[in-house]
């Protein structure tokens, strides 16, 4: 049969045929009514000029009710899938209606065509997609406890100085005395050493990090190269990198110590807000890895620093510290992983943190085939709680807070301080870390925990001494360490604590002042001192007591 013209139109097919034993009305066309093949606004009807299959509002279901029907009548139809647990499921796919088929034994029409094409009441075995994902979702439980967290002996809170590889060189010690350690492992991020430098320095830097190395000097920020001991720290830096190089059988002819020169300095701003760090240049690279692999070098109290290398990046697990009755003092182990879990569970039902996870691992091959919550799984994997006691403060009581630490989302790559550990490689994106930072605690500021709260809150400033922001400077342990000889708390420049202690005090601390015991009522005196002999109470009671 050859093939129909394609302009030929179905009236030409139809000739002879009554339009009514086709089911077509030659005054109105019939237009597409939606899934259900009903008019389900009342304005569709009066565009298509026919109320006649239109349900009115007050219907139960979407249908109408049985009287409502004209012609139609429904049938359910259910398709039954295998999934991957092996379940018998059944989804409902909705009213599908029968077309009526109006045969006339005067027309010709056979008198053996059914009335009405049933569907068959079997279901249907459909074909399931193949699986988008190598592995099944699964939804661990938030506070399941087993291989979790994850990578937590790499947590900077647990490392010191002795897990780095230093080179093999004759070390017997410094003419001039330092103290040894091992020390905390610096979390001062690369960013922090580039934050305030000129263009012209940052510049050259870039060019050829391996040639220069940073030394932060402890307790030092914006202002510290104003003061008198800013003013000598480089040329005493410079003496002493020479004095290690030589001890340990180096050049140090040509090792040079240069103060920075800080791109902005702004009044508002304390004085130890950034690490503004002395740039070293001139030393071996065995001189600099000797350096590097100690990090904390501590002379004197106007001489005392940290090494580190400005191409190698490090960054604090610390992501937040809660406040609030749900945060339980002492070995308390069910308290911190029922709050851990309410913190999972909070960040994988938010869109924000969806977003930001998905934004950073979005070039990352590994988590590719990850969908949107096995990547939110996979973020919060090495979380944990640690119960901590800070002070913020010297006059206020020590606070109770749980710390939310865990490694930012990145790839695992060797690093070779750490005798060849796997670690974290900080994504470059400084932004990208701090909006990760900032969706969690925002996203977590107030949880219900039953009857109890746990609220994300700002508790104390980094410290000090060491820029670590998961102690306050009065808990640093580099000041508390035996025979210190690097500057103290009372070395720093005085701040002002008003904000600090209303933070403290906000968290629950007291006032050291208001815990002293009350004095004896016989030696307290009022404003008008003691009575005089025969005299009265009062201002002038001792004169006209005399």
């Amino acid at each position: 049969m050859p093939p129909l013209p394609a302009c030929m139109h179905i009236a030409d097919l139809c000739q002879g045929t009554a339009p009514e034993a086709l089911g077509c009305h030659p005054e109105r066309q019939v237009r597409a009514r939606g899934p259900s093949g009903h008019i389900d606004t009342e304005a569709e009807a009066i565009e298509q000029g026919d109320i006649s299959d239109y349900d009115p509002p007050s219907s139960p279901t979407p249908s109408g009710p049985p009287t409502a029907r004209k012609r139609p009548n429904a049938q359910t139809a259910t398709i039954v899938s295998p999934t991957p647990q092996s379940a018998n499921c059944t989804a409902t796919l909705g009213d599908v209606f029968m077309e009526d088929q109006e045969v006339s034994a005067d027309q010709g029409g056979n008198n053996d065509v059914p009335y009405g094409v049933q569907h068959p009441n079997t279901p249907e075995y459909v074909a399931v997609p193949p699986q988008l994902y190598e592995d099944p979702i699964k939804i661990p439980f938030p506070a399941d406890r087993e291989d979790q967290p994850t990578f937590a002996c790499l947590n900077p809170l647990r490392l010191d100085t002795s897990h780095f590889v230093a080179p093999d060189v004759q070390f017997v010690g410094c003419p001039i005395p330092s103290n040894e350690g091992p020390w905390p492992v610096s979390v001062i991020r690369s960013a922090q050493l580039f934050n305030n430098l000129t263009d012209a320095q940052a510049t050259m830097i870039q060019a050829n990090p391996t040639a220069y190395l940073a030394l932060v000097p402890l307790g030092g920020g914006l202002g510290f190269y104003k003061s008198e001991h800013g003013l000598s720290f480089p040329g005493a830096a410079e003496e002493a990198c020479a004095a290690i190089a030589t001890t340990i059988g180096e050049d140090h002819s040509l090792i040079r110590v240069y103060a920075p020169q800080p791109k902005v300095i702004r009044s508002n701003l304390p004085p130890f807000a950034y690490p503004i760090t002395a740039i070293l240049e001139g030393a071996t690279p065995t001189t600099m890895d000797f350096l590097a692999s100690h990090q904390v070098w501590s002379f004197s109290p106007s001489l005392a620093f940290v090494a580190r290398r400005f191409d190698s990046d490090s960054c604090p697990w610390m992501i937040a510290t809660y406040t609030g009755s749900a945060v339980r003092r002492g070995d308390d182990e069910e308290a911190r992983f029922i709050a851990l879990a309410a913190i999972k569970r909070a960040l994988w039902c938010s869109a924000a943190f969806c977003r930001v996870v998905s934004t950073i691992t979005a070039q990352k091959l590994s988590w590719a085939n990850l969908s949107p919550l096995q990547r939110m799984v996979k973020a919060t994997e090495s979380m944990e709680i640690f119960c901590c006691e800070s002070t913020v403060t010297p006059d206020t009581t020590r606070v109770s807070h749980y710390q939310l630490h865990g490694c930012p989302i990145t790839r695992l790559v060797y690093h070779p301080l750490l005798g060849g550990h796997c670690t974290y490689s900080i994504t470059s994106d400084d932004l990208l870390r701090k909006s990760y930072i900032e969706t969690i605690r925002k996203e977590t500021r107030d949880i219900k925990i039953g009857f109890a709260v746990l609220k994300s809150t700002f508790l104390f400033e980094p410290c000090r001494f060491c820029k670590d922001p998961s102690h306050s400077t009065h808990d640093c342990p580099l000041p508390r360490s035996p025979l210190w000889f690097g500057p103290v708390i009372k070395d720093l420049p005085a701040e002002s604590e008003t904000a600090a202690r209303n933070r403290a005090l906000a968290a629950g601390a007291h006032l050291i002042e208001d815990q002293e015991p009350p004095r004896d009522r016989r030696t307290r005196q009022g404003r008008g001192g003691r009575r005089g002999r025969g005299g009265e109470r009062g201002r002038g009671g001792r004169t006209r007591g005399r």
